[in-house]
């Protein structure tokens, strides 16, 4: 079995990706899928146990999975050895950096007061600071993820088979976008069934499963991530779609951080269209 990656740095549009494929390859008009059935498709590389069963219940006949992931490239990347090409998801990382605030806040995340030692809620202003000095979410470099540009480099020059999809454009051109994956993978789809599984992963359609399956089951969503208390404050996982946002309401002065920070990374990445 051959994996495709659907390799992005965190807050990039890999749910939203996930989603999209799932009803161009495996989903019914009119039926609503849930997290489940979408992950044991294309599974999630960080959820425990999740390829594992994904590879064992694909038809013998399917040669492909496509798996998610935030880990940058490397040669000892979980399925390495399997890989037949990725799927790059990009989106600009200011809007990747205030996306990121709002899925701390949907987890809750914490942060010791150096003052008094005690757990702090998580301030914007600290938080955009913390990213933009680190170029990327200090959480997430712990984990192995990289930086913003780390990660995204080391796909770009995998060597891979690859195929760069902008969060942007997807915003933009949904239908064409996602036929571009379908087509990548090895499986095209007619205009018809593209524009259905585009319809039934709508911002709202997703936020609608998010709520749905939050509120309908105990304790954390691993395919969202949050918890139905956060729901109940109206805090989402599915934000907004945000485009171009600045940082000023955040903090003043960010938007200056931000530009000297990031403004050479975007420079020597000029393909992507950021600069």
């Amino acid at each position: 079995m051959q994996v495709v990656f659907l390799a992005s740095y965190p807050r990039s549009g890999n749910t939203w990706a996930r989603v999209l494929l799932y009803h161009a390859l495996y989903g019914s008009a009119g039926v609503e899928p849930s997290t489940r059935e979408i992950a044991m498709r294309l599974p999630d590389l960080h959820v425990d146990g999740e390829v594992e069963r994904s590879l064992e219940a694909h038809p013998p006949g399917e040669g492909r999975v496509i798996v998610k992931t935030h880990f940058p490239w490397s040669s000892s990347h979980p399925h390495a050895g399997a890989a037949a090409g990725v799927i790059l998801l990009v989106r600009h990382p200011r809007d990747v950096l205030m996306s990121s605030l709002n899925f701390h806040r949907v987890l809750e995340t914490k942060v010791k007061d150096r003052r008094t030692g005690r757990d702090a809620v998580l301030t914007g202003a600290d938080y955009a600071r913390a990213f933009i000095k680190s170029g990327g979410d200090p959480v997430w470099t712990s984990q192995g993820f990289a930086s913003w540009e780390e990660n995204t480099r080391s796909w770009m020059a995998s060597g891979l088979g690859l195929l760069v999809v902008r969060y942007e454009d997807m915003l933009d051109r949904p239908a064409e976008e996602l036929a571009r994956m379908l087509g990548f993978v090895g499986a095209g789809a007619g205009g018809e069934a593209i524009a259905r599984a585009v319809a039934a992963s709508s911002f709202d359609r997703m936020r609608a499963l998010e709520v749905r399956e939050k509120t309908s089951s105990a304790g954390k969503n691993t395919f969202f991530g949050g918890s139905a208390k956060t729901v109940r404050k109206g805090i989402y996982f599915m934000d907004r779609a945000r485009r171009g946002a600045s940082l000023e309401a955040v903090g003043p002065g960010l938007d200056a951080e931000f530009a000297r920070r990031f403004g050479p990374v975007l420079g020597g990445l000029g393909d992507l269209g950021y600069a």
